[in-house]
């Protein structure tokens, strides 16, 4: 949807009692010059669980643009039973903006929120935790030269968040295949989402 000389997306929706949502779209690719701001406000029941991912990458890379954009903005508000438990908030203004992301170019978030003794909820939980890879958990290990790095966070008891940076996309690809392959158990969805989304 276009407001003006802006891009908006507004995704959410409802999540009834014992319902699973995945949401696991293709990164967001700022073009030079654009504008781009997304809201998405979820809404679950107490039983509902959702996955969800929100993927950005620094811009047309392969063509020379890296953070050529004007401006993103995103939020994300996860409501359960009509209780705020997740508001996620970023901006990125580059021409005012004080931030670095070094030599990475690729950032993706993972969002688990569901009932926190829910069988949907612990095995997606246990899969996000295998993220990291093994030796890159300490707080104070060597990152440096590390394609990717990816951090797990239990956040609350019914919320848990994956960060990762990646150097190029590519970098980030085996997380986020990581996290459909969790997905594919016969208890979740019984197939690889991402196999099923082109």
């Amino acid at each position: 949807m276009i407001y003006g000389s802006r891009a908006v997306q507004i995704p959410g929706g409802y999540l009834a009692e014992n319902a699973l949502a995945v949401v696991l779209p293709d990164p967001l690719v700022p073009q030079a010059a654009s504008r781009y701001h997304q809201a998405q406000h979820w809404h679950l029941a107490e039983s509902a669980t959702l996955l969800l991912a929100d993927w950005y990458h620094a811009g047309r890379t392969d063509l020379g643009e890296k953070i050529a954009f004007t401006s993103v903005a995103t939020e994300l508000k996860v409501s359960v039973a009509g209780r705020l438990v997740l508001l996620d908030r970023f901006a990125l203004r580059p021409d005012t903006s004080q931030a670095t992301f070094g030599p990475y170019s690729s950032a993706l978030n993972i969002y688990l929120v569901g009932p926190p003794d829910g069988a949907q909820f612990q095995q997606l939980a246990t899969a996000l935790r295998q993220l990291p890879p093994p030796g890159k958990t300490d707080l104070h290990a060597t990152l440096a030269g590390c394609p990717a790095v990816v951090a797990v966070t239990q956040t609350r008891d019914n919320v848990l968040l994956v960060r990762a940076l990646g150097m190029a996309r590519r970098d980030l690809e085996p997380v986020y295949q990581a996290a459909a392959a969790a997905l594919a158990g016969e208890t979740l969805l019984g197939f690889n989402a991402l196999e099923r989304r082109h």
